[in-house]
């Protein structure tokens, strides 16, 4: 019976250990001033291996961060903040807040077997040492959920999706953020390669370099270099996306752009000043001591581009070669004239006052005595003169040339041709035209020819012209540009593009042509209602062409100003009606509120 009582007591009560009077909300109270309650002791391992822990179990754990461990249903949670200290029995136990006393040959922060070593921060993946793949990740959240393989990746965020690539350097905060299946990227500064997914083998060096690139193959340097290049094996040197690169070259074509990217040859160069090619050699300028010729030499071609062209003086398109070097001697290779503009220095000819210049049998320029003088009629010269009237002929049926000025009638001859002395564009008595002309044929010979630019002789004539007037001598259409062949009858003159003129006046044939008459009493002027019904059906006014008419046959501005006048002119109509029925209403109303 006393059993009974006390089994239900302590039911109700609780025990008490080194106390009578345990306390009501402890089913086991204990007491004690030089006592403590000693906990099932044991190690990591032991804790590990206790098979389905009862939730609220408890343990007290002995090595690496020993402490109170309790059960909590999912895992084992210290109690409290428990740090994990050395001791005398277990020397491995890193603490907190640091440790004193350690052999660098035998303690250290890792594992024992393949494990990876893992860091968190705020209970997020933030680094990792990983044997088996030859990773090592660290910064906050990199390389979270990636799968790649022999990397570095260094920064908050860097290399952040499930990358399945591998052999990747990823250095900077977000750096390869997006690389998913990328390999052999280098990539050093915030944001690198930040957008490219699949792009492989780059080499991105600054922040934001490559920022939204997609290819692969590239090197980019700078910051922002490279930050939205889309294509592949390129290569920037830039320092802020908004400029031209300083360099821009493309690996595959082997071609290299400096301050430009439009690459046109292995080498481009764009100036920043116009008319200067921007290349300057420092140690070779116009000073410098010239080397022996070779007959070749740089020049540019239209589009810029440096070609080797024959030391020469010609067209730089075509290249012809009109000068070529021979030893000492210069040898024109051209078939056509040569000609001197600003005079022709012959060092060997010395005192050659009176003298003239000819050529050999060989073609060799010689010096020349003066010709033989004139003689008179009957003699064994070249040149006679007959009678009084001035003039010199020749003595044979040839050509003449003229190595002299001579004075006859007003003619000089000479080596630059024929002049008249006394007869010019100011001559105040000219002969009437005859429709004939003095021109050269293709010899440089002196030939009569009909007139095409006026004249009233047999010759054809285009335009008259007299009294500071130029007409075309019949009922001719005149036509200025190209492109119109169908001409409409009417007209006397089309023009292609525009005409530009400080005044145009258009003349009017008579005063009815006018739009006056639309004040003349019987004037049938249009009700604005038909006016309305008009506009609505045909979506213009009445009297004045659609603008299909006007597209089709153009406008008459002499009849499209009358039409405007017109309708000025009916609308003046209009208002002085509305304003005398406005007087009127306005007279009403002062009637009624009186």
């Amino acid at each position: 019976m006393i059993s009974l009582i006390t089994e239900k007591t302590v039911q109700a009560q609780g025990v008490g250990i080194g106390t009578v009077d345990p306390d009501k909300s402890a089913i086991l109270d204990l007491s004690s001033s030089d006592k403590g309650l000693l906990l099932p002791r044991m190690s990591l391992k032991n804790r590990s291996g206790i098979d389905n822990p009862a939730k609220g179990l408890m343990v007290y754990q002995t090595d690496y961060l020993s402490g109170i461990y309790v059960y909590n249903g999912t895992d084992w949670t210290a109690l409290g903040n428990t740090e994990a200290k050395l001791t005398t029995a277990d020397n491995s136990v890193w603490g907190t807040t640091g440790n004193t006393g350690l052999d660098g040959s035998t303690n250290f922060l890792g594992t024992t077997d393949e494990t990876p070593l893992v860091f968190k921060v705020n209970n997020q993946f933030s680094g990792k040492i990983d044997p088996k793949r030859g990773n090592l990740y660290f910064g906050f959240k990199t390389g979270a959920i990636s799968d790649s393989y022999n990397s570095v990746v260094l920064g908050a965020l860097a290399m952040q999706k499930a990358s399945s690539s591998g052999n990747n350097i990823s250095i900077g905060f977000q750096s390869m953020f997006s690389n998913e299946t990328g390999g052999h990227n280098v990539s050093i500064g915030t944001g690198a390669l930040a957008a490219n997914i699949h792009g492989g083998s780059n080499v991105s060096l600054g922040s934001l370099s490559g920022y939204k690139s997609t290819g692969s193959g590239n090197v980019f340097i700078g910051f922002q270099a490279g930050y939205a290049e889309q294509g592949n094996n390129k290569f920037i040197l830039n320092n802020d996306a908004n400029r031209t690169p300083l360099i821009y070259g493309d690996f595959e074509t082997g071609k290299l752009g400096i301050n430009t990217s439009d690459l046109q040859n292995t080498l481009t160069i764009k100036s920043s000043t116009a008319n200067s090619s921007g290349l300057r050699f420092t140690n070779l300028t116009n000073q410098s001591p010239a080397g022996n010729s070779n007959g070749k030499v740089l020049s540019v071609n239209q589009s810029g581009d440096v070609v080797l062209v024959n030391d020469r003086e010609g067209s730089s398109v075509t290249a012809t070669t009109y000068w070529n070097a021979s030893g000492s001697d210069i040898v024109n290779s051209n078939s056509g004239t040569t000609k001197i503009a600003n005079g022709l220095q012959l060092g060997a000819f010395q005192n050659m006052s009176g003298k003239f210049l000819g050529l050999d049998n060989s073609g060799n320029v010689v010096a020349l005595d003066a010709p033989t003088s004139v003689v008179t009629s009957g003699g064994s010269g070249l040149w006679y003169q007959d009678g009084n009237d001035g003039k010199i002929k020749p003595t044979v049926d040839a050509d003449v040339m003229i190595h002299k000025r001579i004075d006859a009638h007003g003619l000089d001859l000479g080596w630059g041709g024929i002049k008249f002395k006394e007869l010019n564009s100011t001559y105040p008595n000219p002969f009437p035209s005859n429709g004939l002309a003095l021109s050269l044929d293709e010899f440089g010979h002196v030939i009569l020819t009909s007139n095409s630019d006026g004249g009233s002789g047999s010759g054809s004539s285009v335009w008259n012209y007299a009294g500071n007037i130029i007409r075309t001598p019949g009922d001719q259409k005149v036509v200025i540009g190209t492109g119109m062949d169908t001409l409409p009858d009417g007209f006397s003159l089309f023009v292609r593009k525009g005409i530009l003129a400080e005044r145009v006046r258009v003349a009017v044939a008579n005063s009815s042509k006018w739009a006056d008459y639309v004040f003349e009493d019987n004037y049938d002027l249009m009700p604005l209602d038909k006016v309305e019904e008009f506009i609505d059906a045909n979506d213009h006014l009445p009297n004045v062409p659609s603008a299909a008419e006007v597209a089709e046959g153009g406008i008459d501005l002499a009849e499209m100003s009358a039409k405007h006048m017109e309708k000025i002119e009916e609308l003046t109509l209009y208002l002085i009606e509305a304003n005398k029925r406005i007087e009127n209403l306005e007279k009403q109303i002062e009637e009624l509120q009186k």
